[in-house]
């Protein structure tokens, strides 16, 4: 296996974990806060396609790695790639919000 695909399993796939439990606390959160429990298990197939989506979508990340990787500023990709990691995950949690109001509007 070539060092450059190593390399970025062991990052993204790590990221993975932090990038899931994002949106699984994202997704307890709001229940609680909104108690929209009934609405979110009624709707528990499309939370978990939308999660499965999510995660489909994560994998965008390996060929911009690996391309960032093959240019001569590989050693400032791996120092900062973490910031990548951050924003696609805080926009993920956007996303994922965003559904949420579709699945359970906020009734005060």
């Amino acid at each position: 296996m070539p060092r450059a695909l190593a390399d970025a399993i062991a990052f993204w796939e790590l990221g993975r974990l932090g990038y899931n439990g994002v949106l699984a606390a994202l997704l307890f959160a709001f229940v609680l806060a909104t108690d929209s429990w009934i609405a979110v298990g009624q709707s528990f197939g499309v939370v978990v396609i939308l999660g499965a989506v999510a995660n489909v979508l994560y994998c965008a990340a390996y060929p911009i790695d690996l391309i960032a990787q093959a240019t001569p500023a590989r050693a400032t990709w791996l120092r900062w790639r973490w910031l990548a990691w951050a924003i696609g995950t805080a926009f993920a949690a956007l996303l994922a919000f965003v559904a949420l109001f579709g699945i359970a509007p906020f009734q005060p």
